[in-house]
């Protein structure tokens, strides 16, 4: 809609909003934000900080288009253009789609459109596309508002139809880990903020957005999750899918610390309904080993197991698959393998040991869910994994807090629940 119409659809325009206007406001802040009037809703103002999105590290061409694009290269605007971009280790090549001529540059190109998008391989980017080159292709990045990149992650990571308070659970939660990464990237000079994929955040763009989402964005606009006894520190707010019925503390899973876990772990019975609540999978023997032997070589293979213990494993009897939790908890902390020689245990035998989360990274976390699980061969000879939940468990358990707004809890009350040790902060 257009909104520089004459001055008389402007005041009719404001008697409509302020006729219908429901303005949501947290509700830990009734006491010291001031209800924004009718028109007040019309207007974006930017957050104070602006975020990197790490959006490709591929090999290949990709396609820039948009209208009259604005490059830092001495390059003709039309008001519609194609754009060519591909990468090598060492420098960006452009060209104008259809023509032969490249134009080469050893830095980082930006490009960005006063119509507020720039389309990347067909999908709208806000503000500020980034090329540089990588070890890879192409390295892409996306510098926007970090109030609009929000509106971006609302639809990948859960869904804004979700209960009101649930989605401004999360979009808080989002927040404060990405202010988190923005400022630790600030300290070790990382040319990216976060990644577009489950490693940090999902992000889907501008074409994941929508009205409800901006609306929740709106809602919670610079509330962020700090450190109890440091209240300009965001906390960094990890979450999940689904728990299973109780999360972990992140030093269990990356090493740490992290403050605003506490020292315990949350028990959350409002996943039990989750899409992935529970789940089973089996391989064969070949296939477990098959997808050990890859992931050691990806990654290197564990400290002191012996340097030919692919050659050993695949012609000794995988005898047995046992499993380790953590102190006072119900998930994996290690996983035990047990072969024998064919010959008889007199023959020989190997053990080695894995951590579980590692074992996850290299079966697939598409797969093997989380590391609340049990493992035993079954009558068919091929190994069996059984367990519950979805993700890591650090954190805000999504389903968990769906189910909790649904119940009629607030969004203060779920991340008190899921960040026992964080309070929250208006930061802008």
């Amino acid at each position: 809609m257009d909104y520089d119409g004459s001055a008389s659809r402007a005041r009719m325009l404001r008697k409509v909003l302020a006729a219908t206007a429901v303005v949501m406001t947290p509700t830990w802040a009734v006491a010291s934000v001031q209800r924004p009037t009718p028109s007040t809703l019309l207007e974006f103002t930017p957050a104070p900080y602006q975020i990197r999105v790490l959006l490709s590290e591929a090999t290949g061409t990709h396609e820039v288009r948009g209208y009259d694009l604005r490059w830092n290269l001495p390059l003709k605007a039309d008001r519609s253009t194609r754009w060519d971009v591909r990468c090598t280790p060492w420098a960006v090549t452009v060209r104008e789609a259809g023509t032969a001529t490249w134009r080469q540059t050893r830095g980082a190109v930006t490009v960005s459109s006063p119509a507020g998008f720039v389309f990347l391989d067909g999908h709208p980017v806000r503000e500020e596309l980034r090329v540089g080159p990588g070890p890879h292709g192409c390295r892409v990045s996306n510098r926007l508002d970090l109030e609009k990149y929000l509106e971006g992650l609302v639809n990948a990571e859960f869904s804004s139809k979700w209960s009101p308070e649930a989605v401004a659970s999360q979009i808080v939660a989002a927040r404060s880990y990405a202010l988190y990464e923005i400022l630790a990237a600030k300290r070790s000079g990382r040319d990216f903020d976060v990644r577009s994929t489950i490693l940090d955040q999902v992000y889907g763009g501008a074409r994941a957005e929508d009205a409800a989402a901006a609306r929740a964005v709106r809602r919670t606009r610079g509330w962020v999750l700090v450190e109890r006894h440091h209240p300009r520190q965001p906390i960094k707010a990890f979450y999940h899918s689904s728990c299973g019925g109780t999360t972990e503390l992140p030093e269990r899973v990356w090493g740490g610390p992290y403050a605003g876990y506490g020292r315990h772990r949350v028990s959350c019975p409002y996943c039990a309904g989750a899409p992935k609540a529970h789940w089973q999978f089996a391989l064969s023997e070949l296939q477990l080993i098959e997808a050990v032997r890859r992931g050691s070589i990806s990654d290197g293979r564990e400290p002191g197991w012996p340097a030919d213990w692919y050659r050993r494993a695949a012609s000794y009897r995988l005898e047995r698959i046992w499993t380790e939790a953590w102190k006072g908890s119900p998930r994996v902390r290690e996983v035990h393998f047990s072969w024998a020689h064919p010959g008889g245990l007199a023959q020989g035998r190997m053990d080695l040991a894995l951590p579980a989360t590692r074992l996850r990274h290299w079966l697939g976390q598409d797969r093997l869910l989380s590391t609340l699980f049990q493992v035993a061969r079954g009558r068919d000879g091929r190994w069996g994994f059984e367990g519950r939940g979805n993700g890591h468990g650090v954190g805000l358990c999504q389903y968990g807090a769906k189910r909790m707004g649904e119940l009629g809890m607030n969004h203060r009350k779920i991340l008190a629940h899921y960040y026992p040790d964080a309070t929250l902060a208006k930061m802008w």
